[in-house]
């Protein structure tokens, strides 16, 4: 529910300024009442990115500071309370990166020449590489990176990923449950495909990648998140949690993953999307779509259309999105 009301609550918050202003004025104590008293009502019934409140504040330039407290039926979630700051933006923060015409552009305008690498899934690699993967590209030309949420199982990479965990809460007494095949290492390891609660995150593997796309802002660094790859091998099984029937592939698990990792993530001005690495190779997926099409005339991609009308919904910023192709153009 929280992530379905984010985007609608973004856009009422904002009208709801934007009205308090054309009412009462705009810079006066009764103005700034309103839009705290929008922020906070709002607050207390959706999960708003913590950029979202905190943007129009600073762009109207209104709030110093703003209380606010959840109101919920959850017991542990009801009452608690919090306050921001607001403050101007960093030196040298242009803003993110947006395509304009045939070039990318800061939103004030600076032209962004795009100088990418890949490191597709450092974010699931033990603290200490993460920490050596920054620290690395400090001192590289690169500013933008493209990597994955999910783990990739193939070759380098055949190991779970011990100490961040994977994106989903492990349930007790599966495979993955076992301490010996979650720390085995190598194509002879058994595979943990159903171990996981497709409906429950584990909130400690995004609060890392929360904070691991921080780090990049901080360095000036775009993170390209892939959001789905087919390079699982049937291991964690996150490739095809609809099922392996293409004609009866179930998007729903993946709607709801898109909304959950969009409500987190797209709050980061740094963030573009992209929607799968190889996408046509996620045969899984591959409803309607047409194996002998040839360039430049894409195939029908039915699952991937579904799955991109998702993310422009959940998404309130808009932020870039794309989608690399395997043997298909989308």
């Amino acid at each position: 529910l929280n992530v379905l009301i984010t985007p609608l609550a973004r856009g009422l918050y904002m009208a709801g300024a934007e009205l308090s202003k054309e009412t009462l004025g705009e810079g006066t104590a009764l103005t700034d009442f309103a839009v705290g008293m929008n922020a906070q009502l709002l607050a207390s019934i959706a999960y708003i990115p913590r950029d979202i409140v905190v943007e129009r504040c600073a762009i109207d330039g209104q709030l110093k500071s703003q209380v606010g407290s959840t109101a919920s039926s959850a017991a542990a979630l009801d009452g608690s309370g919090g306050e921001f700051h607001v403050v101007k933006k960093a030196a040298g923060d242009r803003g993110p990166v947006v395509s304009k015409g045939s070039g990318l552009y800061y939103s004030d305008f600076t032209p962004h020449v795009s100088v990418g690498t890949t490191c597709y899934q450092w974010a699931s690699k033990g603290f200490d590489m993460q920490a050596q993967t920054l620290e690395t590209l400090k001192a590289s030309p690169f500013n933008k990176i493209r990597m994955t949420t999910f783990p990739k199982w193939y070759i380098f990479n055949r190991a779970n990923p011990v100490e961040t965990g994977a994106p989903y809460a492990i349930s007790p007494g599966s495979a993955a449950a076992n301490a010996s095949a979650w720390t085995c290492v190598g194509e002879h390891c058994p595979s943990l495909s159903g171990s996981f609660d497709l409906k429950r995150f584990n909130v400690s593997f995004w609060q890392n990648y929360d904070r691991l796309v921080g780090a990049l802002k901080e360095q000036g660094v775009i993170a390209d998140i892939i959001l789905f790859h087919p390079y699982d091998g049937g291991h964690w099984g996150f490739d095809c949690m609809g099922g392996t029937d293409a004609e009866k592939y179930d998007t729903a698990l993946d709607k709801f993953y898109l909304r959950y990792a969009i409500a987190r993530l797209a709050s980061h001005s740094n963030v573009w999307w992209s929607m799968a690495n190889e996408w046509s190779f996620n045969k899984c997926k591959g409803r309607g779509v047409n194996e002998s099409a040839k360039s430049p005339h894409p195939s029908p991609s039915p699952v991937w259309d579904e799955l991109f009308e998702t993310l422009a919904a959940a998404d309130p910023y808009g932020r870039q999105a794309s989608i690399h192709n395997g043997n298909l153009l989308y």
